[in-house]
């Protein structure tokens, strides 16, 4: 069975601050303009002044080198969101 990780779906405001910004950058990765995939303590995003809020939650494969496509295929198989209509 493949390794997967616990995370969190999340769906930021448009407008985020530069330190929030260089914190989702650091801390997630980005599947489109407004949703991320963030695993670890969410409490560090909202200390590090992003504004979000915690769409779902579920297990992902590794996400790394992963394309926007299959990003986008993974939010809506394992979180149940389909987030083609949003960035």
């Amino acid at each position: 069975m493949p390794l997967e990780f616990w995370t969190s779906l999340i769906k930021t405001n448009m407008r985020q601050t530069e330190s929030a910004e260089k914190s989702l950058k650091a801390n997630c990765t980005k599947v489109n303009d407004r949703y991320w995939i963030f695993e670890g303590e969410i409490d560090c995003l909202s200390e590090d002044g992003v504004s979000f809020k915690v769409v779902s939650e579920g297990s992902v494969p590794c996400l790394g080198g992963k394309s926007k496509k299959a990003l986008v295929k993974i939010c809506l198989e394992r979180f149940g969101i389909d987030v083609t209509n949003e960035g």
